[in-house]
This record gives structure tokens, C-alpha cells and sequence, in this order.
């Protein structure tokens, strides 16, 4: 194959060409756009390249024999004259058909050719000769070339009529594989490597497999559209207007080999309904596995390639639009690039006119080459007869005033209606919210739902905020699970709204001037930028510049910006604009400076991007253009378009000026380019100013033993409320309001000027043996408050020898009095507890008696008191005949000793006399 024109770069995969004029539709607008080629075999006799070249490098010539090679191999036309009757006709429209049905071409068999010098490269004229024309000479015979072809717009096939692969017996299904091929490099496609049969364009013959496969169709689909794209005159499927029409659905349509160009286009379907229904819709990238991708080697030897993953090109956005061709009714973006979006149960309910459904691309590969994105598309309906979500709105917003829109860490409260359209009821459902981890729900994600009786609904009201950065999108989705169906609907929030910053439509503005506050520059006077009326694409002014006009001058024309101050993060850049120069070799680029005009970076250099109407090809080497092999606005815009250009991350903060440089070689006059509407939008989200709320529990223990000592919660806010704020709470916790502690209000009040708000708990003492109880504290949403810190704790503790009863006997309630004795060793349970000892099982009490003489005789008992128990007194006694009323303190002597962990050693000392004396050691309980 001839190798067209080897100065331009090759901008995707291995295609290195578009057309860019045809007969039929004359300038062919941009990469992605369908176009409509024309084909025409040249009568025999006439004059075509061989394959050879002269010293010169002039190609040598042969004369065309193509149409009686064919008769004689296959058979002639049934009617003279009249090729299409001929039986190896259909081998022919085959292969152009293989390329229109999976890209966005048209061709059409054009009858006549004029037998034009081939090598002349004629342009296609309706009913004169095509645009791509067919022959064939003799030009290695049996091996070598099978045939070779020329680039866009030249685009002719010359086949090698005494190669026996080309015309032997049974050779159909070879002829038809070579002659897609070539025209595979009149579409503009290199040859792609390594051979392993897997591509039709790869450098050698293969009849693995019959026309196009994955990577020929990829690449032809970025040149020139997939096979939805066009629809009558309309030769993009990228706004409403022009969304391809699916007609009349009312049960399954699917699509495959589909695909977004690049990282500016979209798709858009249009389709109608005949009754009510419940839409299911799913966007599947491909699934065709990485690949091995790359280019031929300059001496004709193949590459290996590098992989190629076609799975995760773009994130695919897929959008259901309303009637009206703008309203978002439902959206998915929440998969992983490479995984599908779905939009499931969606109602509805209006008929016979268009709904619209638009898929997008994005993501982190988007931006970068060989970004053409294949996908599948299913679209599926169910009748109405199950749930269906509907009706969000944003009910209150935390913001004041409110913008109807969700803000960064804003408290908002929505409701969506859930709705049964059976005719029965539905039982046991529920609603869950998810979304990203920018989410916070307050309160439960899964709420159950009332049973809904036929064609009955109910409203389901949320709290939440979203992190986020000012402009971002967040979808949130809701399902609906009940025993009987499942729906589902998600929402796009954008983070914020859009606020214009900066515009100018120059419809104040003198013609053939600029605005005051614009400068321009061009070295030729009459290529200067300037403002015009007439001949304006828009309804109104706009601002021009003139294409080629001077046939011995390249030139640049400047139009420069008023310094535009303070551009904030997601700041865009969006203008109405339309082009007509000499495809590749004059154009267009939208240039910025952040030092007042000193230096000047191209957008996407700067770090820049475009989001809509990109750059649409690349300026040629070859040529004297001063934005040679950069990418450019160039060719045919197709009339008015709007680009949304994102502003370079490195500007925020800083105050730029915007360039338009309009570029132009040494030959060809052309219209030029058309700006107009010049527009800066910002996000602008409001300033949360309500106070958020910290609650702590500063002192945690509220105690039965001493009801005095309450326990505190307290609610601190960040800033002080310039009135009374009311602060609503719930309880948890198995400790009972009313009965374990004094009943709480349900809220708490900072007053206005103060930060502080307090809830003591004061533990109510009982007999109830019960343990230690907890008791948490949750503050309750609002959208006067934001909350950071919601829950906290305290604990209710028991009595202590309440305490120590339930740690030891637990429920049980037999023996287990002060004076019972629960394991029967003649302990009481109150004296165990105060000397440390298990009532469950059978000790010997920790005391030492001795009998001391010294100048008469003492009775010593020597025991631990435990410090810590504040509910009993250890009281010795001592009496001569232990009846009840002999016993005493009076004459006992008590020694304090050393305290070791909590226990405190004392001594109890009585002396002996010549009567008997006895001695003991009472417990007594002081609380409760």
C-alpha cells in the first residue's frame, strides 16, 4: 500500500488519514464524522500506476485490464455494459459493505468514470467518477503485491491482474479479503502488526476470518463514527437534535460495535413508546481481551506491538433524558472503568414523544491516545406492574438561602416517592441509599417501607451531606427490594451550582473593531481579527478572522483576552465558534498566559483540557504553518459548535489572559474562524455557617451510691449561635429513663453567644440487684447544626455490694441476702463480700487471734478492712457472755497498719481479765 503522506502523524492506533472531501458532501467536518464515498471502476485501457518508479520516483504506469481479468475469471455481465450484473460484481460491494455497516459510511456505486489518468488523482465528481477508483495492471505477478492502494483523498485500488491469487478458480473469498483491505487503506489505515491473523490490516493476506475485525473496526470508528452515528442528513448522533432516531420501542433493541470516538464525543439515542414503561438499560464496555498492537517497521518488517487493553479506554457515563432533551432523569457513573452501567426499573410514562439516552466517556485514560471506547448498548422494558422510584427533590438544605442544590458538607434532606403500580400489594419491602464514600447518611441506609396497596405510593425522606470539592458530581442511587420486585434510580448531584464568572458576545461592539479591553496582532492587515455581522454563523455579532489570503505569506492572527483574575478550581472556559480553513494545513489553537501576555502556552500544553469540541485533526509537517504537528481546530466545522475547555489545574489562583491563534500556510484561501459568546462559569457553593456539634461525656460514672455525683454529657458547637439553638437527642443503652436514672428532656439548648450545653445524669438508687448499666446519648440531625462527633457514653453503676451480688449470684435469687449464707460455709454473703472472699464457694475468713501475756494477758485479732467499699463499717466487739445486748466496743483498742492494694491491716486489742471475754467483728451495711 502506498504509504499517503508520511509527514503527518499518525494521531490513533494505525490509521494516518481521513477524507476530508468527497463528492458527495464535499469538506467532511471532523475526526468521528461519517462521510459518504463514492466508487467507480476506470473503463480498461486507461492509464494507472504499476507499482513501480522511475529514477525520478515518479511511478511507472500501466494500463488497466481489471474488467475483462474479472470476466474471464468469474464470468462477464449479463447485461452489456452494466458491471453490476456481472457476477464477481458482488465481491466488490461486499467489501464496501462490510465497511459501511460497522462505521458510519455511505457508499455509493457510481456507474461512470470518465477513464481519467489514474495517476492524475482526479477528484470525485457525481456521475463522472468516483471518489475511490478501481483497476488493475500487471505489477509482480504470482507473489509479492496482490495489490496496493493510495491514501484519503486520493484513495485508489490497483489490483494485480496476473497474480492467480487475485483471479485463479475458487480465489473469491481471497479477492474479497484483499480488496477490503485495500480500501482499509483508503479509509486511512496503516498496516497494524504482528501478523497473527487476527486483523484484517495486518501486512500479509489472511482468510482466517471474512472483512474487518475488532482492531480495523476501532480504529475506522475513530476516523470516521460507528454505525448509529449518522441518520439522514445528520452526521453526528452527539447532541438531542441529532440523536439517531430508534423509533417506536416497546421491547428489546441492542446495538454492538459501538463506541465513542474520543474523549469529545457522545452518543445519543432518541426512541418513543406506545404505552407505560418501566425502562432497563445497560451500557457494557467491550469485552474483548488485551491485545498486542503496533506499527510496520520502515523496512516492511513488523513490530511487536505493544499491549493493547480496549476494556478501559473511557468510563463510560450513561444518562436518561427527560422529554425535553436536556433533564437528567437518571444516571449511572458509579462502575469501574471497564465495567457497565446500568439504569434499571425506571418508569416512563409518556408517550409518543422522545426520550433520550446518552452515553459519554471520561475517566483516566480519556485523555490519552487510542481512546476510541467500544461498547454494547441494550435496552430493555418490563411493564409497569412493580415498584418504581420517582419524584427526588431536596426538601431542606442546611445553606441559607437555599440554591436547590447539594453543597460540599451540607446537611440536606430529600424525599423520593416509592409507587406501586401493581394490582396487588406489596409486602415486606424496603429502601436502601448508597453512593461513594463522599456519602454521609444520617441515620439508617435501609429504611423499611409501609405495605403499598395497588397503585398506592409512599414518601421516603433522607439526611445526608457529600464531601466533595465545589463542582464535582456525586450520584447516589436508591433500590427498592420487596418480595415480589426490585427498582432502582440514581441521581446526579452536582456539588454546588454554576455561576457565570466572565462573558462577552460582542454585541456592543463596533464592527470591524474589537472589544476596548481585547487587543489583536496579525502581520497581515486584512488576516486581523475583527468583528463582523453579516456573515456570522450566530444570529448576532461575533468576532472573525479570515483563513488563507495571501498566497506568498504564512501568518498568525492573535485575538487576546482582558486579564481574567482569580480562576478558582473547575473554572471552564466555553465559546461558540465555527470553522472553515484547508483541512491540516490551516487552523486554529486557544492559548493562555498567567504573566500578563509575557509567555503563552497552548491549552492542553498548559495542562488544559477540552471536555466538548476539542481540537478536531493536526496541523501537517509539511507545510509552513507556524502550528505545524500541532493539534488544531482545522477542516469544516459542520456549522456552529460549542467548545468547553477546563482551565489548567496550575492557574488556580492566578490571574490569566486567553489567546485565539488563527494560523494559515502559503496556499489555499479559505472562510476562517468564527468566535462568538465568549463565557467563563465557576462553581459557587455556599459557606456552611451553622455550627458543628462535638458531644463527649467529660464525666462517665453516675452512681446509685451517690446520686449527688452526676454523670455530664456535653454538646459543644465550633462557633457560638447567634440565637438559641435546640438540640435533639435520642437514648440507648440498657439502662432504663425513670427508673435506673432521672428522666432526660430529649434535647439540650446552647444559648445564643454560648458554645456549651450540659445533660447531668443522676442515677436513681434502688434496690434491684441489676449491675453496672450503660446509657448512650446520640444527637439527632438537623439542618440548623452539622454534627461531627454524635454518640457517647456513660455508665450507671449499681451499689457496690448490689454490684458485687449480680457479678457473683447473677440472677439468681435464693440466698443471696446480706445475712444468707449462698454456699453454706457459715459465712454470711455481706461478711465475703467485705473481706474479699467468693460467696460461691466455701473459704476460711483472712483473721489471725492471739492470746498475749505481758504483765496480764491481751486478746489480739488481726484483719484486712477493705478502703475501697464506702458501703460498710468494719465494727470489733467484745463481750463476756455473748448475750445479744452484752456486746461492745467499749474496751476495744484499734490499731491501724499498713495499706497494701486497697486492703488496710488493723488490729483489734481487748485485755483479759480472770472472767471470760470474747471477741468478734461485725459488718454493717451503711448503703443504702
Amino acid at each position: 500500500a502506498d504509504s499517503g503522506n508520511t509527514n503527518n502523524p499518525q494521531p490513533l492506533f494505525q490509521g494516518d488519514d481521513r477524507w476530508s472531501f468527497t463528492a458527495t458532501d464535499g469538506f467532511t467536518g471532523s475526526s468521528g464524522t461519517p462521510v459518504t464515498i463514492t466508487w467507480s471502476f476506470v473503463p480498461d485501457g486507461t492509464r494507472v500506476p504499476d507499482g513501480g518508479s522511475r529514477a525520478n520516483n515518479r511511478p511507472t504506469t500501466g494500463l488497466s485490464d481489471l474488467i475483462a481479468k474479472l470476466n474471464t475469471a468469474y464470468g462477464a455481465p449479463t447485461t452489456t455494459g452494466d458491471l453490476t450484473t456481472a457476477p464477481w460484481f458482488e465481491m466488490f460491494e461486499t467489501s464496501f459493505n462490510f465497511w459501511e455497516a460497522t462505521t458510519g459510511n455511505i457508499y455509493i456505486y457510481e456507474p461512470f468514470d470518465d477513464g481519467t489518468d489514474m495517476l492524475d488523482f482526479p477528484s470525485g465528481v457525481i456521475g463522472t467518477r468516483g471518489d475511490v477508483r478501481i483497476g488493475g495492471t500487471q505489477i509482480d505477478g504470482n507473489g509479492g503485491t496482490l495489490a496496493f492502494n493510495y491514501f484519503p483523498d486520493a484513495g485508489d485500488m490497483v489490483i494485480d491482474t496476473a497474480d492467480s491469487t487475485n483471479l485463479g478458480a475458487g480465489q473469491q473469498a481471497t479477492l474479497r479479503n484483499v480488496i477490503t483491505h485495500e480500501h482499509g487503506h483508503g479509509l486511512g489505515l496503516s498496516h497494524v502488526c504482528p501478523v497473527n491473523q487476527t486483523k484484517l490490516m495486518e501486512p500479509f493476506l489472511s482468510t482466517a476470518f471474512v472483512g474487518p475485525q475488532f482492531d480495523d473496526i476501532l480504529t475506522t470508528q475513530e476516523l470516521y463514527g460507528d454505525p448509529l452515528e449518522r441518520q439522514a442528513s445528520n452526521k453526528n448522533n452527539n447532541t438531542a437534535a441529532t440523536a439517531r432516531n430508534l423509533g417506536v420501542l416497546n421491547t428489546t433493541f441492542t446495538a454492538s460495535e459501538l463506541s465513542i470516538a474520543n474523549a469529545n464525543d457522545s452518543d445519543i439515542f432518541r426512541f418513543q413508546l406506545t404505552q407505560e414503561k418501566a425502562l432497563n438499560l445497560t451500557v457494557t464496555p467491550t469485552n474483548t481481551p488485551s491485545y498486542l498492537e503496533g506499527s510496520q517497521n520502515s523496512d516492511g518488517s513488523c513490530s511487536t506491538g505493544t499491549f493493547f487493553d480496549p476494556q478501559n479506554r473511557q468510563d463510560l457515563i450513561l444518562r436518561v433524558l427527560d422529554t425535553d432533551g436536556t433533564t437528567v432523569i437518571a444516571s449511572s457513573n458509579t462502575a469501574s472503568i471497564g465495567d457497565a452501567e446500568s439504569i434499571l426499573g425506571l418508569a416512563l410514562r409518556d408517550t409518543g414523544q422522545n426520550y433520550y439516552i446518552e452515553v459519554k466517556g471520561g475517566g483516566q485514560n480519556s485523555g490519552s491516545v487510542n481512546n476510541a471506547q467500544a461498547y454494547s448498548l441494550e435496552i430493555a422494558f418490563e411493564d409497569l406492574n412493580s415498584i418504581q422510584i420517582k419524584d427526588f427533590n431536596i426538601t431542606a438544605e442546611a445553606c441559607a438561602p437555599a440554591n436547590g442544590a447539594a453543597d460540599p458538607e451540607e446537611l440536606i434532606t430529600v424525599q423520593v416517592t416509592v409507587e406501586n403500580n401493581a394490582s396487588s400489594t406489596v409486602e415486606n419491602s424496603d429502601i436502601t441509599l448508597s453512593g461513594s464514600a463522599n456519602l454521609n447518611i444520617i441515620g439508617n441506609p435501609t429504611q423499611d417501607l409501609p405495605d403499598l396497596l395497588a397503585n398506592s405510593s409512599t414518601t421516603v425522606t433522607y439526611q445526608f451531606s457529600l464531601s466533595g470539592e465545589c463542582g464535582d458530581t456525586e450520584t447516589i442511587s436508591f433500590q427498592v427490594n420487596s418480595d415480589s420486585s426490585t427498582a432502582q434510580t440514581t441521581q446526579e448531584l452536582i456539588l454546588g451550582v454554576e455561576e457565570t464568572f466572565y462573558t462577552e458576545d460582542f454585541n456592543s461592539t463596533a464592527l470591524n473593531t474589537i472589544p476596548s479591553e481585547y487587543s489583536e496582532s496579525s502581520a497581515l492587515a486584512d488576516a486581523k481579527w475583527r468583528t463582523v455581522n453579516a456573515s456570522s454563523p450566530t444570529s448576532s455579532n461575533a468576532v472573525f478572522a479570515p483563513g488563507k489570503i495571501d498566497s506568498d505569506n504564512v501568518n498568525s492572527a492573535y485575538l487576546v483576552s482582558p486579564t481574567i483574575n482569580s480562576i478558582i478550581a473547575r473554572t471552564q472556559l466555553l465559546f461558540d465558534h465555527s470553522y472553515n480553513t484547508e483541512e491540516t494545513y490551516d487552523g486554529g489553537v486557544l492559548e493562555i498566559s498567567t504573566n500578563n501576555g509575557s509567555n503563552w502556552q497552548e491549552w492542553t500544553a498548559a495542562g488544559g483540557t477540552y471536555t466538548q469540541q476539542g481540537y478536531s485533526e493536526t496541523i501537517a509537517t509539511d507545510t509552513g504553518n507556524p502550528l505545524a504537528g500541532q493539534s488544531a481546530w482545522t477542516g469544516d466545522s459542520g456549522g456552529l459548535v460549542t467548545t468547553i475547555a477546563q482551565f489548567p489545574p496550575t492557574t488556580e489562583g492566578q490571574n490569566v489572559q486567553l489567546r485565539w491563534h488563527m494560523s494559515n500556510d502559503q496556499s489555499v484561501q479559505s472562510v476562517g474562524w468564527f468566535i462568538d459568546n465568549i463565557r467563563i462559569l465557576r462553581p459557587a457553593c455556599c459557606e456552611i455557617t451553622i455550627p458543628t456539634l462535638n458531644l463527649t461525656a467529660i464525666d462517665s460514672i453516675a452512681s446509685e451510691q451517690d446520686p449527688a455525683d452526676a454523670a455530664q454529657f456535653v454538646i459543644t458547637a465550633d462557633s457560638t449561635p447567634t440565637a438559641s439553638l435546640s438540640v435533639s437527642y435520642t437514648l440507648a443503652g440498657t439502662a432504663t429513663s425513670g427508673s435506673d436514672f432521672v428522666a432526660l428532656a430529649g434535647s439540650a439548648t446552647i444559648n445564643a453567644g454560648e458554645s456549651i450545653a450540659t445533660i447531668p445524669v443522676t442515677a436513681i438508687t434502688d434496690a434491684n440487684v441489676e449491675g453496672d448499666e450503660t446509657l448512650t446519648l446520640t444527637l439527632s440531625p438537623s439542618v440548623n447544626y452539622g454534627i461531627n462527633s454524635a454518640s457517647a457514653d456513660i455508665t450507671i453503676k449499681d451499689l457496690l455490694f448490689d454490684a458485687f451480688r449480680f457479678e457473683k449470684f447473677g440472677t439468681e435469687s435464693l440466698n443471696t441476702a446480706d445475712d444468707a449464707d449462698f454456699d453454706f460455709d457459715g459465712v454470711p454473703n455481706l461478711i465475703e463480700y467485705a473481706f474479699g472472699l467468693d460467696p460461691t464457694n466455701q473459704e476460711t475468713p483472712p483473721f489471725s487471734l492471739d492470746v498475749q501475756a505481758s504483765e496480764g494477758t491481751s486478746l489480739v485479732l488481726t484483719y484486712d478492712e477493705d478502703t475501697t467499699l464506702d458501703d460498710i463499717d468494719y465494727i470489733v466487739e467484745t463481750s463476756p457472755s455473748l448475750s445479744p445486748a452484752s456486746w461492745t466496743s467499749v474496751g476495744v483498742t484499734i490499731n491501724s497498719g499498713t495499706i497494701t492494694n486497697g486492703l488496710e491491716t488493723k488490729t483489734a486489742t481487748i485485755e483479759m481479765s480472770d472472767q471470760a471475754r470474747f471477741i468478734r467483728i461485725r459488718i454493717n451495711r451503711t448503703a443504702p
